[in-house]
């Protein structure tokens, strides 16, 4: 199945098992580059090291306050190609979730929606 995804980037939480395994393995077949954040450091990191288009493995409880603003900033680091940024443009990132708690940290009402990065270097 093409989803025409190729190149793009996913935060996928829960990822170290489950669902958010299912998912991870789905997405990176299709080449989307992966970030994947669950508590569990060892079977994240094999997930992430199954991954064919290249993860990186974020062990994180997303419950802490300070955790989701964390993984997205090793999401911006390892794949944001700042190159192309300006220095103080601000990246634009588009998002679904349907954890009360991300939507909680993220500060949005919905499940889908943009947020803004830090700025450039």
């Amino acid at each position: 199945m093409d989803l025409e995804l190729k190149g793009k980037v996913a935060i996928i939480t829960g990822a170290s098992k489950g669902i958010g395994r299912a998912i991870a393995e789905q997405l990176s077949g299709e080449g989307v580059r992966l970030v994947l954040a669950a508590r569990s450091a060892g079977l994240l990191a094999e997930v992430a090291a199954s991954c064919p288009a290249g993860a990186i493995a974020f062990p994180a409880d997303l419950r802490e306050p300070e955790a989701p603003g964390r993984l997205v900033e090793a999401a911006l680091a390892a794949f944001a190609a700042k190159e192309h940024l300006s220095p103080g443009e601000k990246v634009r990132l588009q998002y679904t979730t349907t954890s009360p708690i991300m939507h909680r940290r993220l500060g949005v009402d919905a499940g889908q929606g943009e947020a803004q990065s830090q700025t450039a270097a």
